[in-house]
């Protein structure tokens, strides 16, 4: 946060835009979401931030508010619904907080009058916007305006967070998940749950509960004995999981958020937030600020009745399957390339999320949608069709310029800029790479101490390179993507495709074995 009395940007939480400067020609409104975490340490740690800071932080926020209404994420005139329901989630949940504090009482009389028409406009934007890929920025949204309605008293921003919750839940699928660009996703449904907590909070509602529990009842089977969860296995790749939703329904009473939070804390593979990267650390240190809210009673819990019961159903198909093979228990998800994670009985874990193919100058993926061909009690085999895999793993390079001269036009011009959200999403997020007519078969065996692997390839491929051992993504996401010790076991690596096109390799406590010829 720039502290600097007197300075124009003072409160400005994004450094690469006020400090760097020459690093991003606008303010990405996301990391606004810190306003939230330096007011909690400010008053529970004596972190130094003073009153000062915040009403400059806030008036930072309104200053990059679009006539629209909404804020801009990833580039000007994005209009970006997450990035307008996050900050002002952040914004308002800030100060109904601070305004159940006697020190800062009088300061947030002032600073609610002087946002007050930058949230009204936020809520109008947010209540536009239905078009959403991801359901967490729904709920998002859904608790903004609720939080907003209670700070101002506006029953009629209540009626929008209604419905816009009623819609969130009707998206909830039987096997309990939210949908995150079609899939379930660990790490953005402990988000979806933090907004959960957030929406009960302020209005108890036991349909809310109730979605929490199924939702609950789903994560608990894909946190791992190690602590570990999420991956490449899942819609979005996120391996962390945020803790104030989870920390707020185990104290209204339910048992697998308390067993979520027992399992991920006392692993050694847990993603904590020191793990992110400065961005995501400020974006998602509300959570961790609500937690500490809750724990020293600035948020209360009312448990009332009971805690909710619901109904498990019985999933044919689960999105990421959970299997035992001896010694093993398995994690695989049949939509990304029958990837898998294996952790042994012993303590330790393999895990394969599929390979890359370098093959004429293209690069192939093998994460994708996997038909099951067969199945026994020692493993699987399944047929893949190779992806090219670019567009998302390629920066824009000189292709910015245009980019940029078209975000100005509709900017001034004041087009709709939903189109140009879908085709940056397109290229950026979801890949502009095609399917090939390349078709793979791919057979996991799993021993008393290893797992098999083995490719066979169209003769094609022949003396083609393969990547194998590593967590490529085929969709992109930032928040994916931290500092972790076991990224490379050893055997990771590229080796030569054999003319006969059989890939073969095992994984154990070891590592990667192969008698596949490595390529330098």
């Amino acid at each position: 946060m720039n502290r600097e009395p007197g300075h124009p940007s003072r409160g400005s939480l994004d450094k690469p835009y006020w400090f760097y400067r020459a690093q991003r020609d606008f303010p990405d409104a996301m990391y606004f979401n810190g306003i939230l975490s330096a007011f909690v340490a400010s008053v529970e740690f004596d972190a130094p931030v003073d009153k000062g800071d915040l009403t400059g932080a806030l008036s930072q926020w309104s200053r990059c508010q679009r006539r629209s209404g909404s804020f801009d994420e990833w580039y000007p005139f994005e209009g970006s619904y997450v990035a307008t329901g996050f900050s002002l989630a952040c914004v308002v949940l800030t100060l109904i907080l601070a305004e159940n504090d006697p020190a800062w009482r009088h300061w947030v009389s002032d600073e609610k009058t002087r946002v007050y028409s930058t949230v009204k406009r936020a809520v109008a934007a947010l209540a536009k916007r239905s078009d959403v890929y991801c359901e967490n920025q729904r709920a998002i949204a859904a608790a903004a305006v609720r939080a907003a309605a209670v700070l101002y008293g506006r029953q009629d921003w209540e009626g929008i967070a209604v419905g816009m919750q009623a819609e969130l839940l009707a998206h909830q699928t039987p096997e309990g998940w939210f949908p995150e660009y079609g899939g379930f996703d660990v790490g953005y449904s402990s988000v979806l749950l933090d907004y959960l907590a957030i929406s009960d909070w302020l209005q108890r509602d036991d349909e809310i509960r109730r979605a929490a529990e199924k939702l609950t009842r789903l994560l608990v089977n894909h946190v791992r004995p190690d602590g570990a969860t999420g991956g490449p296995l899942y819609s979005r790749g996120t391996e962390y999981l945020l803790p104030f939703g989870l920390l707020y329904f185990a104290r209204l009473g339910s048992a697998s958020a308390s067993t979520i939070l027992e399992r991920h804390t006392a692993g050694s593979r847990r993603v904590s937030l020191a793990a992110m990267d400065d961005r995501y650390f400020v974006e998602y240190g509300y959570s961790w600020a609500l937690a500490v809210a809750l724990g020293q009673g600035r948020i209360h819990v009312d448990p009332g009745q009971a805690w909710i019961d619901v109904t498990s159903e019985v999933i044919s198909e689960p999105y990421v399957r959970v299997l035992d093979h001896g010694r093993w228990r398995t994690w695989l998800s049949p939509s990304h390339g029958a990837g898998f994670v294996s952790q042994h009985e012993e303590g330790f874990r393999v895990r394969d999320y599929g390979a890359l193919v370098l093959l004429s100058n293209r690069v192939l993926t093998l994460q994708t949608p996997a038909v099951l061909l067969a199945e026994d009690r020692d493993g699987l085999e399944s047929q893949l069709t190779a992806v090219s895999y670019r567009g998302a793993a390629s920066p824009l390079r000189w292709g910015m310029v245009p980019f940029r001269v078209i975000n100005y036009l509709i900017g001034m011009l004041r087009l709709p800029p939903a189109w140009l959200a879908r085709a940056a999403k397109s290229a950026f997020v979801l890949g502009r790479g095609g399917r090939t007519d390349m078709h793979v078969t791919r057979q996991i065996s799993w021993g008393d101490d290893a797992v098999a692997v083995v490719y066979r390839f169209p003769r094609e491929a022949a003396a083609a390179t393969i990547a194998i051992g590593g967590t490529h993504r085929l969709r992109h996401v930032p928040s994916a993507h931290f500092w972790a010790n076991d990224r490379l076991p050893e055997g990771v690596g590229l080796y030569r495709i054999p003319k006969d096109g059989v890939a073969s390799y095992t994984l154990s406590a070891a590592g990667v074995a192969t008698d596949l010829e490595p390529v330098c």
